[in-house]
């Protein structure tokens, strides 16, 4: 069958083993040569952000096409500059006739050299110009997809690269105008003293002024002409922008039209390109071609006798049309033409493979490479083999047609569907064809079986759909399943694991598992869990392995299990409670994790000594079978070179719970090694957030990434010997936290980046602004390598663990209170099984604090809202604490500073000077944290009877914020001023700030309250009493027994002594 994607291509930048959707131009795959020489990359360009060097790809792209193109604008300004000072039609002597005319004068006067007048202004025009444009070009794009969707509801990438187009070349015509009307100053020189209006007649002959080399010009014009000169012709340029939006449009239809192959080696390739390029072009240049003369006329304004005119563009059009009518708006159209053609093919191709070239050259595939060896590799193809044998491709069959936007939806609402979304122009996607094809041939039949399909989407015919669907890399491969209780009818379910090497069987394995786990009705499903023999589990257990296995352990014998499979019935001994149903369970989850580990089961009473060793001996003792509670157990074992072969579970024994602890430690015992550009694609890493809330979807991922951070040339054993452990700490948290490694030099640049985007996100407020400290930064970034960076979710800051020495690494239990301490995300849904991780009565956690928000998740529009403002607060504290800390770290350095200088003064003992001088200062960047979380009001059923959860959520309005101590003991639901609470950061700083110091409380009314306290109103001052518990009670009892106590004795004291004073009056007779 044809394939595809020999139809035409979409826009992508070149990966290793996917393609990103970036650009609007093609790329043609390149491999570079310094590998291969074993020479390193110049660190200059490793030091270089992706941005800055797709900028550069532009301007080295933008250089080499104002070379080769230079002779023909030389003779385009000849020819749309020579009627500018012709006083009438009748006196004209034209000099240049023609294109080929032009040429052969300008040759012949003035030589070789006479094509390349103006070389160097161009030169030095076109580096800033794409420098420029190119910046922020890409920064725009980011921008305004958000402003266009919040404000006026447009969601199509067209109106965003065109408004970014626009705003880049607004920017960069004004910053690069005074370069270009140098150069067309230059360009209209003849040589000897001469310009080309040396050639009119005498009594119309203009004065001149000859400039003798770029500099010159720029002195002799700012002296002569003032400032203004430079920005001559900058508003036709600017209305000029509209070729960009005219070009691109164009040239991407004319793309599709001539099915553009996207290989290097195909036949007539660069023709066609060039054609569509010239095409797109020539309709631009049609339609806009005379804003350049406009332009031109307007910048050579100056260097004749009206200089001192100020001439407007109005009062130019009206003079070309007057003297050359409306031919005179288009002269030098041809030749303008002429150039468009080697110029668009030269930008074109040259751009594509200098961005390829560098982006290979410094970022370096996005395989999985080994750790070891720094090699390239995506795993063992044969790593998930089938145990029996491949069924035979039917050749005969044809892929379904591909799906587009008019029938994506009801096909995908019908089935269980595996889509692939590829572009033609994709290199790894006409790479990947053949594994696709191979795979629905030989599995069509089981296809029809299980309920699933496979289909595929050109994502250059169906773009919108793309979109839509946020295809941003190919080719990506995903499950799409019937959603019958939503309104929209499908979801996005899941993707194909980037770790598992895309094989044939590979596919078959992933499709199964998406059935057995979103098709209800695939209930029938074999199990695929193997029961294991000795041998088999000796070497399970020994890690003797090339994949993980997934092993439960049954209290029963080999005969029981099998006649449970076959009766369906419950042939467990009667300890076993549980077997029968955590059977069903573990068979449903061995076709749910086909696609990454092998799953199997291990029958204990069979096997008991190997059990016992294991240390399972209540399940190998079947003397024991009317006496004790059994419960199978759960474990994984993977391959020896992981570090750490056996991965017990200990969580409840659910299918979701079972899948996504298999999953996550999947993934994360490949020791994933990722690129600063890879980051972003296996969680939201953001190096800029807006200034508006994002679109988010409930239930957050909320996923943290801790790196291993090393340099490949220096990393050494001892170094990786820290990944077990990570992945052990890894694996047990109970949070979304993922394990990968880098050696990537931009990475450290991204954070820094962060750190700096983070003060422009903070600064919402007018009346507080920040300025980033550069010194602060390091003060809690700066360290050694190999490293661990922690990154979070839409967080613009990153926990480093600051090494200066080798061994800091290799303290495992620092390293793992340093995850542990950092393993929540920005802000995460607080649920009951969380409670325990969120609160606790560590002394060294004593002042950290928790701010929970209360949220209704079935609100979108108002729950992104909420999440917004809790990113805020979240940053604006993280912020602020750093500079609290680190003020006091400057303070005591020179309190320091200031101690040791008065001893030395005062010739104290060098002793004394040294013993001062070598006092450290301790730092507490880790002290007064605050995590933040939110709690959805829709579940707040689960939070009743919770062991450990005082707080009555019936008290709090969706909005509503409440800060607990980390103990759980205290908490705080008013603002400065006794109001309640709201999720404000503006109300939460001072609040949050008091924490750190009291001095910030200052005439405030922030009071804390005691958590699970049965008082309020005027006996609140009884939480003091019920704070110390039992001792409280005696304490207070005691002390209302001594004031009863003084009270009746005072009372007695006031009786007697009134009697004695009536006892002293004297009697009367």
């Amino acid at each position: 069958m044809t394939d595809p994607r020999d139809k035409d291509f979409s826009d992508v930048v070149h990966g290793e083993d996917l393609e990103f959707r970036e650009s609007v131009e093609p790329n043609f795959p390149i491999r570079h040569k310094l590998s291969a020489l074993s020479m390193p990359p110049p660190q200059l360009l490793l030091n270089l952000l992706e941005y800055q060097l797709v900028t550069l790809a532009g301007a080295a792209s933008g250089f080499a096409a104002g070379v080769a193109v230079c002779p023909l604008d030389v003779v385009k300004t000849r020819l749309q500059a020579q009627g500018a000072f012709l006083p009438g039609k009748s006196q004209i002597n034209v000099k240049y006739k023609g294109f080929v005319g032009a040429f052969k004068t300008i040759l012949h006067e003035e030589g070789i050299r006479g094509l390349y007048r103006g070389l160097v202004p161009i030169t030095i025009g076109y580096l800033p110009t794409w420098t420029i444009y190119f910046t922020i070009y890409e920064r725009a794009k980011a921008i305004y997809p958000d402003i266009l969707a919040r404000n006026f509801n447009i969601h199509t990438d067209a109106v965003n690269h065109f408004l970014s187009a626009i705003t880049a070349g607004t920017a960069s015509s004004i910053a690069a105008n005074p370069i270009w009307v140098v150069k067309t100053r230059l360009m209209i020189q003849t040589g000897a003293n001469q310009t080309i209006y040396g050639n009119t007649s005498p009594q119309t002959k203009p004065e001149r002024t000859y400039y003798k080399g770029t500099l010159h010009a720029f002195k002799t014009m700012y002296k002569e002409e003032g400032l203004g000169v430079f920005y001559k012709g900058l508003v036709p340029s600017l209305f000029g922008l509209a070729h960009v939006g005219i070009h691109f449009p164009v040239y991407e239809k004319l793309k599709l039209a001539l099915h553009c192959e996207p290989t290097p080696e195909s036949k007539g390739l660069l023709w066609r390109l060039i054609l569509a390029s010239s095409i797109s072009k020539m309709i631009a240049s049609t339609i806009t071609y005379p804003h350049e003369i406009l332009r031109t006329r307007m910048q050579i304004q100056g260097s004749h006798e009206d200089r001192n005119k100020r001439v407007s563009m109005v009062s130019t059009i009206k003079r070309i049309y007057r003297k050359e009518g409306l031919k005179g708006f288009y002269a030098g159209y041809v030749i303008n033409l002429a150039r468009t053609v080697p110029a668009s093919a030269v930008t074109l191709v040259s751009f594509e493979y200098f961005k390829t070239y560098l982006l290979e050259l410094t970022e370096g595939p996005l395989h999985n490479r080994d750790l070891a060896t720094g090699e390239i590799g995506t795993g063992n193809p044969e790593q998930y083999e089938e145990d029996e044998p491949s069924p035979v491709a039917d050749v005969d069959v044809e892929l379904p047609a591909l799906l587009t936007e008019d029938d994506f939806d009801t096909s995908t609402k019908e089935q269980l569907s595996f889509v692939e979304f590829y572009s033609p122009y994709c290199s790894h996607c006409k790479e990947f064809f053949p594994t696709w094809e191979k795979t629905y041939k030989e599995f069509h039949k089981e296809l029809k079986k299980l309920k699933i399909q496979m289909r595929q989407v050109n994502c250059v015919e169906s773009g919108d759909l793309c979109n839509r669907e946020d295809i941003d890399a190919y080719p990506n491969l995903r499950i799409y399943s019937p959603n019958k209780g939503e309104v929209e009818g499908l979801k996005f379910v899941e993707s194909f694991p980037r770790t598992v090497v895309r094989t044939p069987d590979n596919l078959k394995k992933f499709m199964k598992n998406a059935v057995a786990e979103y098709d209800s009705g695939a209930i029938d499903l074999p199990s695929s869990s193997k029961l294991l023999d000795t041998d088999e589990i000796l070497k399970v257990v020994a890690g003797d392995i090339s994949e993980a296995h997934f092993v439960m352990f049954y209290p029963a014998t080999a005969k029981q299990i099998a006649e449970t499979e076959a009766t369906s019935k419950n042939m467990f001994d009667s300890p076993c409670i549980d077997c029968m149903e955590m059977k069903q369970t573990w068979d449903k989850l061995s076709n749910r994790i086909l696609a990454t580990v092998k799953s199997g089961h291990v029958a204990c009473y069979d096997n008991p000594t190997i059990c016992k060793e294991l240390g399972f001996k209540s399940l190998s003792d079947p003397g024991a079978r009317g006496s004790r509670y059994k419960i199978p157990r759960f474990v994984m074992f993977l391959p020896n070179e992981t570090g750490i072969v056996r991965m017990d579970y200990n969580g409840k024994p659910i299918l979701s719970e079972l899948k996504a602890f298999s999953d996550r430690l999947y993934e994360n015992s490949q020791y994933e090694r990722i690129t600063s550009r890879g980051l972003s694609e296996v969680m939201d890493f953001r190096m800029h957030l807006p200034s508006s809330p994002l679109s988010q979807y409930y239930p957050l991922p909320s996923k943290v990434s801790v790196v291993f951070f090393f340099d490949i040339d220096t990393v050494t054993e001892e170094d990786r010997a820290i990944l077990p452990y990570l992945l052990d700490v890894v694996t047990k948290s109970p949070f979304n936290v993922h394990l990968y490694t880098a050696k990537h030099v931009k990475i450290p640049r991204d954070i820094q980046e962060q750190s700096e985007s983070l003060i422009d996100y903070i600064n919402y407020d007018s009346s507080a602004r920040y300025s980033y400290d550069r010194a602060m930064f390091l003060s809690s970034a700066l360290t050694s390598k190999p490293t661990i960076y922690i990154f979070r979710d839409y967080a613009l800051f990153t926990s480093t663990f600051q090494t200066f020495a080798p061994e800091d690494l290799r303290d495992y239990k620092k390293v793992e209170e340093f995850v542990v301490k950092n393993q929540f995300p920005l802000y995460g849904e607080l649920t009951p099984e969380l409670l325990p991780h969120y609160f606790n009565t560590d002394p060294s956690q004593k002042s950290d604090k928790v701010v929970v928000t209360f949220i209704e998740s079935t609100d979108a529009k108002l729950t992104n809202d909420h999440l917004y403002n809790i990113s805020l607060a979240a940053h604006e504290y993280y912020y602020n604490r750093r500079a609290y800390h680190y003020g006091s770290i400057v303070d005591q350095r020179a309190d320091k500073a200031n101690r040791v200088k008065q001893l030395e003064e005062a010739n104290a003992d060098s002793a004394k000077i040294i013993k001062e001088m070598s006092k450290e200062i301790p730092h507490f960047f880790e002290q007064s944290e605050v995590l933040f979380t939110f709690v959805d009001v829709t579940r707040k059923d689960e939070f009743k009877q919770v062991n450990g959860w005082d707080i009555n959520i019936d008290d709090y309005q969706v909005g509503d914020t409440i800060i607990l101590s980390k103990d759980n003991r205290y908490f705080w639901d008013q603002n400065i001023k006794g109001h309640k609470l709201r999720n404000d950061p503006h109300a939460m700083k001072p609040v949050l700030m008091s924490f750190l110091d009291p001095k910030f409380a200052v005439g405030s009314k922030i009071s804390r309250q005691l958590v699970g306290s049965p008082y309020g109103g005027v006996l609140s001052f009884m939480d003091y009493v019920h704070d110390r518990g039992f001792l409280g009670y005696v304490g207070f009892i005691g002390a209302i027994y001594v004031c009863l106590t003084f009270a009746k004795k005072f009372q007695r004291r006031r009786h007697r002594g009134s009697g004695g004073i009536l006892g002293n009056l004297e009697k009367k007779d």
